[in-house]
């Protein structure tokens, strides 16, 4: 009789810490998997360039797993934001036909962004071409 409640209770502790731990890989798979989705998400939003909904989505995956890389893609963000509202600034060189400065400052920026860094490009494309179209002007002008 003994023996029978042995093998019961032994069977029962066994299934208990089973069910646990199936339970336990069961959620630390989905919390794993709602992770990565965010990271993809946020990654996905900073290549499209938005910034805002990145942030968020990276916060979010904060909250769940700390990470330095992720701390590190936030800090990348903002200084994204930041060369953002600097080629904004150029038009005001450019309307002053400041072509040189605006392309020193064009060379200036550093940003880990491929989307910052495409808009450099065409913005560096843009005011090579005025910069050279207002020199022809000036050429033929002064004949």
């Amino acid at each position: 009789m003994r023996k029978k409640r042995a093998i019961i209770l032994s069977i029962l502790v066994f299934s208990i810490i089973l069910i646990i731990g199936i339970t336990s890989y069961y959620f630390h798979y989905n919390n794993e998997k709602k992770y990565n989705l965010l990271l993809s998400d946020a990654q996905r939003m900073e290549n499209a360039g938005e910034f805002e909904k990145a942030k968020q989505l990276y916060n979010d995956s904060l909250k769940m797993k700390n990470s330095k890389d992720v701390i590190s893609k936030l800090n990348n963000i903002t200084t994204s934001e930041k060369n953002l509202i600097g080629l904004k600034i150029l038009d005001s060189l450019i309307s002053d036909k400041k072509y040189n400065d605006a392309l020193s400052y064009l060379d200036s920026v550093v940003d880990n962004s491929k989307y910052v860094m495409d808009k450099v490009t065409t913005k560096k494309q843009e005011i090579t071409k005025l910069k050279s179209d207002y020199i022809s002007s000036n050429k033929v002008s002064t004949f």
